[in-house]
């Protein structure tokens, strides 16, 4: 099957949608600001920077449905615009499951951080939706993914920013 930038664009919406609806699951997580929230419904597109999204196909039950979302604050990366205390959530990291589908979605507003990139992606079973790359993808290509896939994507996001996986312990 190909993706077009068009269904692309689609799919983003939507996976965007729903990480922003599903994070008022708990308030006190939420990390999305409502100006963003009000761009994606008078756009019908998630907002352009700092925003990306991945669709990768998964093997686990047809009608399977799970998410796991992660909240932190992300320090602006130029020391001077930091201020002292301010913990305010301002990034998330959101793996959505949905039958034979997977998508993975990072945002934030932290200031000066670019958009994030998986490591080697081109050769990854991953295929990026968001921002819509102006070619189409095939998809699925590779292998499905699995469980541990996405705890490992999450988790080296994780690292990355300095905070705990939401898997410890489990």
């Amino acid at each position: 099957m190909l993706l077009f930038p068009s269904q692309m664009q689609k799919l983003a919406t939507w996976a965007a949608k729903t990480v922003m609806a599903a994070e008022y699951y708990d308030r006190a997580k939420i990390a999305i600001p409502q100006t963003q929230r009000t761009w994606l419904m008078e756009n019908l597109a998630p907002p352009s920077d700092q925003w990306s999204i991945w669709i990768g196909p998964y093997v686990g039950p047809q009608w399977g449905v799970e998410m796991a979302h992660q909240t932190v604050h992300l320090p602006p990366t130029e020391p001077g615009r930091r201020i002292p205390g301010d913990d305010t959530l301002n990034t998330q990291s959101t793996a959505i499951i949905l039958g034979h589908v997977a998508f993975y979605v990072i945002s934030t507003v932290s200031e000066g951080h670019p958009m994030f990139t998986l490591r080697d992606e081109r050769k990854s079973d991953w295929r990026r939706i968001w921002p819509v790359p102006q070619r189409f993808e095939a998809f699925p290509l590779g292998r499905r993914l699995d469980k541990g896939d996405l705890q490992r994507l999450i988790d080296s996001f994780s690292v990355s920013i300095g905070a705990p996986s939401p898997f410890m312990g489990v």
